[in-house]
C-alpha cells in the first residue's frame, strides 16, 4: 500500500533530512536519506501513523516525523535524488495553487520494480490532477544504512564525564571538564541549527544531556529531533560566568567627557 503525506510536510521533512545528511562524495552510506512509516507516540492522542525522514553524517543524526496514511517500508536514496524529489514536489504544489488556491496538495510514495525504484506521484485533492506529475528514482540498499545505531544515537544521553587537555607538547595532560552554564559548538553544528530553523521557520530547542560538553539534543516545530556533538572547552574555563570582559569603561569615559564639556 502506498504512503500518502501532505506536500508541505513532505518538503519540510526531506529538506530537514538533507541538512543532516553527509554532504561529501566519499561516504555513500551517509550521503543519503532514509524514509519509512511507523507508529509513533503523539502525546495525549496516543499513537499515529507517521512517515519518518532520517539522515546522519555519521556523527549527528536527525529525524523528522509527519502524520501520513498508508505504509512504506524503509527505503534509502541519495541526497541528489532527494533534491530531485524536492524540486518536483515544490513545482507541483506551485502549479496546483495557480489553478486552485484552495486545493490540497499531497505526495504519494510507493516502491515498484521489485523494490528497485521509488515512485513519487503528486496529487490534487487526493487524485492525480492537471498540474500533477510522477517521478521515478533508483533506490539504494536500505540495509546499508545503520538504522539501529542511528535510532539509538537519537535517544542517547551522552557521556557523564568529558576530558579536556591542559598544556602543550610533553607538558600536555588530561583533565575533566567542569559542568556548568557553558556549552561550546563548532561552526558545523551551528550551521545545522541555523539551517533547521530555516526549514521549519521556527526556533530550535536545545536540551543539555549528561554533560554539556558531550552531546546536545535539539528539537524544532514539534516534529524534528537531532543529536549534535558539543565541543570540548578548556578545563580552566569558568563554566558559570563568561570570562571575556565587557568594555564598561566606555560608559565611564563618555560620562567624564560630557561632564568636562
Amino acid at each position: 500500500m502506498p504512503v500518502i503525506i501532505d506536500n508541505e510536510s513532505f518538503v519540510k521533512g526531506l529538506s530537514a533530512a538533507k541538512v543532516m545528511a553527509y554532504s561529501g562524495n566519499d561516504d555513500p552510506t551517509h550521503a543519503a536519506v532514509v524514509l519509512g512509516s511507523s507508529r509513533v507516540e503523539a502525546g495525549d492522542s496516543g499513537t499515529q501513523n507517521s512517515l519518518a525522514f532520517i539522515a546522519s553524517d555519521g556523527v549527528s543524526p536527525g529525524q523528522a516525523i509527519f502524520e501520513c496514511d498508508g505504509d512504506l517500508k524503509l527505503v534509502k536514496f541519495s541526497v541528489d535524488q532527494a533534491s530531485q524529489l524536492l524540486s518536483a514536489a515544490k513545482g507541483a504544489a506551485s502549479a496546483v495553487k495557480k489553478l486552485d488556491k484552495e486545493a490540497e496538495c499531497s505526495v504519494e510514495l510507493s516502491v515498484v520494480d521489485n523494490g528497485a525504484t521509488l515512485l513519487m506521484r503528486t496529487l490534487t485533492d487526493g487524485d492525480p490532477g492537471e498540474a500533477d506529475s510522477r517521478h521515478y528514482i533508483p533506490l539504494q540498499d536500505a540495509e546499508d544504512f545503520p538504522i539501529r545505531s542511528t535510532i539509538s544515537r537519537l535517544n542517547a544521553r551522552g557521556a557523564k564525564e568529558i576530558l579536556g587537555t591542559r598544556g602543550t607538547g610533553d607538558e600536555q595532560t588530561l583533565a575533566p571538564l567542569g559542568a556548568g552554564n557553558v556549552q561550546s559548538f563548532t561552526a558545523d553544528a551551528v550551521k545545522k541549527m541555523s539551517a533547521i530553523t530555516a526549514v521549519f521557520k521556527e526556533p530550535v530547542e536545545l536540551y543539555t544531556r549528561e554533560h554539556p560538553a558531550s552531546i546536545v539534543t535539539i528539537t524544532c516545530a514539534g516534529v524534528f529531533r537531532a543529536v549534535l556533538a558539543a565541543h570540548a572547552y578548556s578545563p580552566d574555563l569558568d563554566v558559570d560566568d563568561p570570562e571575556v570582559p565587557v568594555a564598561i569603561g566606555l560608559i565611564d569615559d563618555n560620562a567624564a567627557e560630557a561632564d568636562a564639556a
